[in-house]
């Protein structure tokens, strides 16, 4: 797909990937330290699958659900298994909903890097 790119929103907190004025195939979205990946086709609502993610830094196995209307997953900004995405090119597919293959993280990368929570809002665990 020659004219997709990524495309981050004003306010930051969200990426898509995709043909300018044409529908997302792909959207990445930062909430309270948590990023969440959206393929946004449709498939009978409560559904589940896996959306993977295979990039040179390795492959994110995320566990997500369809709405009705596309499959929907998150995990913690800062979890490690994210850098099959921001490494390099990749490809994201869910069975039933294609592959979307990716150049890389293009401008999504600097909304990875402001969705991680700072340190200080980390939980440590007791000893």
């Amino acid at each position: 797909m020659p004219a997709a790119r990524w495309r981050v929103a004003k306010d930051a907190g969200t990426a898509v990937y995709g043909e300018p004025g044409k529908r997302p195939l792909l959207a990445l979205a930062c909430s309270n330290g948590t990023i969440s990946a959206i393929r946004p086709v449709a498939d009978r609502d409560g559904a589940k699958a896996v959306l993977a993610f295979v990039g040179y830094r390795g492959i994110l196995r995320l566990r997500v659900q369809n709405d009705g209307g596309a499959w929907i997953g998150s995990l913690p900004a800062d979890d490690p298994h994210w850098r099959a995405v921001t490494g390099g090119p990749f490809y994201a597919t869910v069975a039933g909903g294609g592959k979307v293959i990716t150049p890389g993280p293009g401008e999504a990368i600097r909304m990875f890097e402001a969705c991680k929570a700072p340190e200080t809002e980390r939980l440590v665990p007791s000893v």
